[in-house]
């Protein structure tokens, strides 16, 4: 993949971000810039290759010759196939604010614990651990293997207290961004 897909992806998780943290498409202008900028200030993945096994059996092989930043802009936390990944966070009026992605779970009372894996059958399995006293939500796109575009896909409540939740999918997927991580008391359904 090339820069592109990194603007592609930082312009689709940081637009439904704005879009969902305050309720109205965003005038901002954002510059975008490229993940070496970004890598140079914080926590990024090595170049890597994400490799999946298709339905029809054959594999789909895609590989980063660049480091990708795990959270985009303290706002977006992206997550492939075989990684767990650690996201400390702050609570600001009942949101999860500052995100930022780190190697080792430093602060246990804070850190979200996530993993994304491929299941023999194919399908994807999501495990989200929450630190926090609350019922954690949160909006989750993902990218199928075949498209570029960021897909809206519900995901349930994680129970607090570190207690985690499973989402499971049928299908590969080729990576999921997390964005708009909340504390909802109320929260009981599975939704986007």
């Amino acid at each position: 993949m090339t820069l592109s897909f990194y603007s592609i992806l930082l312009a689709a998780a940081l637009g439904a971000t704005l879009l969902f943290s305050t309720g109205c498409a965003s005038t901002e202008t954002l510059e975008l810039g490229g993940p070496e900028a970004d890598c140079a200030e914080i926590l990024c993945r090595d170049p890597m290759t994400v490799r999946l096994v298709t339905g029809s059996g054959e594999t789909h092989e895609t590989t980063f010759d660049q480091p990708l930043p795990i959270v985009i802009k303290g706002k977006a936390v992206t997550i492939f196939p075989g990684e767990e990944i650690f996201v400390e966070a702050e609570v600001v009026g009942g949101r999860l604010v500052n995100l930022q992605a780190v190697e080792a779970v430093r602060s246990p009372e804070r850190t979200l614990t996530l993993n994304l894996a491929q299941q023999d059958d194919g399908g994807m399995l999501f495990t989200a651990i929450n630190p926090f006293p609350t019922l954690l939500k949160y909006h989750l796109q993902m990218m199928l293997p075949t498209s570029d575009a960021l897909k809206k896909t519900s995901s349930c409540p994680v129970v607090p207290d570190g207690g985690f939740v499973f989402e499971h999918w049928p299908h590969p997927i080729f990576q999921l961004v997390l964005t708009d991580p909340r504390l909802d008391a109320e929260a009981s359904r599975c939704e986007y």
